[in-house]
């Protein structure tokens, strides 16, 4: 029978991660599309959805680690 395992990783970190790819992805595809980035041009606000796309997927993402987290642990019982 399988052993039960603890889930090891930090939502932080992995929600911080997911947002981080996120965010290079879209200013990559954003660089190819308009050959500039969203930044580049700062006063115009055009980064402001890219950058709150980036802040919602942090926590969408941190949810769904804290989530799996507690999917993943023990439970104290033991199954019969």
């Amino acid at each position: 029978m399988a052993r039960q395992r603890v889930s090891y990783r930090n939502p932080f970190i992995s929600a911080l991660l997911f947002a981080l790819l996120f965010f290079i992805v879209t200013n990559i595809f954003y660089w190819v599309f308009n050959e500039k980035l969203y930044f580049q041009d700062y006063h115009y606000f055009e980064w402001m959805e890219y950058v709150l796309g980036t802040i919602t997927t942090f926590f969408l993402a941190l949810i769904v680690e804290f989530i799996r987290n507690l999917m993943g642990k023990k439970s104290d019982t033991k199954p019969e």
